[in-house]
């Protein structure tokens, strides 16, 4: 469960945080934050599933009176009952119009368990004996892309999957009923954000997890 998020120069919102309920109904006008508020967290969801930076955060995103290169999203999300705290901070180049990870943390029960510091990646993991939190490898990495997405599974490193699974089952739609397609000519992983995909979303969840999904029949 998301228990805040903070986002500061993206679109409208500048040193935003709000913390979300089990259940909430936002209200506002047009142009309040509420849809970049959810772009957002879709955003960090593709990011984590391994595409690139620019193709994703533009530098047309940045609020248009803040003079600031910089754009930072955090929040913080509660999985098994152990709390994760996750920054991104993005900085953009009006020259070249590009954008790149400044810095990127991850952080495991108040303890950091991942950071890119804008050039080296640094990967902390769980010393089985006094399980604890300790510094385990680093190495020079790519800014245009999450190492979180590529990291491989091993026993000492589990809250950095366990976080990225839980990113990954986000379920962020704005249904447009007139865009969905009605044939499931193939299988989709992930349902698009308008769920013009969704015959094909459906049909790979009936496949990979079949107990999961309810059966309606109409007669």
């Amino acid at each position: 469960m998301i228990r805040e998020i903070y986002i500061d120069n993206f679109r409208c919102l500048t040193n935003f945080r709000i913390e979300p309920g089990t259940y909430q109904l936002w209200l506002g006008d047009n142009g309040s934050g509420k849809t970049s508020t959810l772009d957002v967290l879709r955003s960090i969801q593709r990011l984590l599933r391994g595409e690139h930076i620019e193709d994703i955060f533009s530098i047309t995103s940045l609020t248009t009176w803040d003079r600031r290169d910089e754009q930072t999203i955090g929040f913080s999300l509660m999985i098994d009952e152990e709390q994760y705290d996750y920054e991104l901070i993005i900085e953009y180049y009006h020259r070249e119009n590009k954008a790149r990870i400044k810095r990127e943390e991850l952080k495991w029960k108040n303890s950091t368990f991942f950071l890119f510091d804008g050039k080296d990646a640094h990967l902390y993991r769980i010393n089985r004996d006094t399980n604890q939190v300790e510094k385990g490898t680093h190495f020079t990495a790519d800014w245009s892309r999450s190492i979180i997405a590529t990291i491989a599974k091993r026993e000492d490193n589990l809250p950095l999957l366990r976080f990225r699974e839980e990113i990954n089952k986000w379920l962020i739609i704005q249904p447009v009923p007139l865009v969905v397609k009605q044939v499931a000519d193939s299988e989709a992983r992930n349902l698009s954000s308008h769920a013009e995909n969704f015959a094909q979303w459906y049909r790979h969840v009936l496949q990979e997890e079949p107990g999961s999904v309810p059966l309606v029949v109409k007669s």
